[in-house]
């Protein structure tokens, strides 16, 4: 299946409607995290991550990463003004490095 390329900035609209649909009613001060764009080790992962909650609100951690599950099988970032800095992810070991 083919994924849809989005702009990030549609793409987290996206993310931030849906997140503001299911979050709990008593989270009504919770925001969907910003999303970054990572350059991908294995191609089966999206080509985005979400940064961490700003707070630690377990209901929404939980929201947050349905959201992010869901929505990688079906979106890819297209930025036409990308850069050429950016967050490497290695899915083995779970961690991040920027590179140039």
């Amino acid at each position: 299946m083919d994924k849809k390329l989005l702009t990030p900035g549609r793409l987290y609209q996206r993310l931030s409607d849906e997140f503001r649909r299911m979050r709990p009613h008593e989270c009504h001060s919770c925001s969907m995290p910003m999303l970054y764009a990572i350059s991908i080790v294995d191609g089966d992962y999206a080509n985005w991550m979400v940064e961490e909650l700003p707070r630690q609100c377990e209901a929404c951690k939980g929201v947050v990463g349905d959201i992010v599950r869901r929505f990688s099988f079906e979106y890819d970032i297209y930025d036409p003004a990308y850069t050429t800095c950016f967050k490497t992810w290695d899915a083995g070991s779970g961690s991040h490095a920027f590179r140039h």
